[in-house]
């Protein structure tokens, strides 16, 4: 029952989360979903094809954001149409890690242009936003300006390669509690965030 069980959420997971095929990083290392990490992708770098998600280790959150809302629409009765799933982010980094030409925004940028490539007329759905961990120390009035800035930075890298800009979805990035005397602004700030971008 078990194995039947795991095969039946594998074949819900994969029939409509996909991910790029072929990008590769630090010297030919194959890109899974969760991304690069802190490697840049390869120069020349390209997708060859969409195929069913699949994490080399870690399980980014965009992928159970991604299956949750494929079932969602399905649940709808919604048109299906695959989700193509991308992560580019590296944990334990600091907001500032994610303004212009930092590895992330860099890494972030050839994937959307690549997904444009190998499936035109994709439409992004949604960007999501799950940082904050390393910036505990700071106070709110530090954090937002700067989350403002990094998010504005990677619409419009979506809007660039897509001519979409899409909504915002943000995770809370931990359930902090003042017991340690830092300020922990980022939590403090996510609430501001979702209202600035109607989120």
């Amino acid at each position: 029952e078990a194995e039947s069980f795991s095969a039946h959420l594998t074949y819900v997971s994969r029939r409509g989360v996909k991910m790029l095929n072929g990008l590769t990083a630090n010297g030919g290392a194959q890109v899974k979903l969760e991304g690069p990490g802190s490697w840049p992708y390869d120069a020349g770098t390209a997708a060859t094809a969409v195929v069913p998600a699949l994490s080399s280790g870690r399980t980014p959150s965009v992928f159970t954001f991604a299956l949750a809302l494929d079932k969602w629409r399905a649940k709808l009765r919604s048109p299906h149409s695959p989700l193509i799933a991308g992560c580019n982010s590296v944990p334990g980094q600091s907001v500032d890690a994610f303004q212009p030409g930092g590895t992330i925004r860099n890494n972030h940028l050839t994937w959307e242009t690549q997904a444009v490539a190998i499936s035109p007329g994709a439409v992004p759905v949604a960007y999501g936003w799950m940082q904050g961990e390393a910036d505990v120390a700071q106070t709110a009035d530090w954090y937002l300006p700067r989350a403002i800035s990094a998010i504005d930075a990677a619409l419009a890298d979506i809007e660039t390669a897509t001519g979409h800009r899409p909504r915002v979805l943000i995770w809370q990035t931990g359930g902090y509690r003042d017991s340690a005397g830092k300020p922990y602004g980022p939590p403090l700030a996510q609430l501001d965030l979702v209202a600035h971008y109607d989120a």
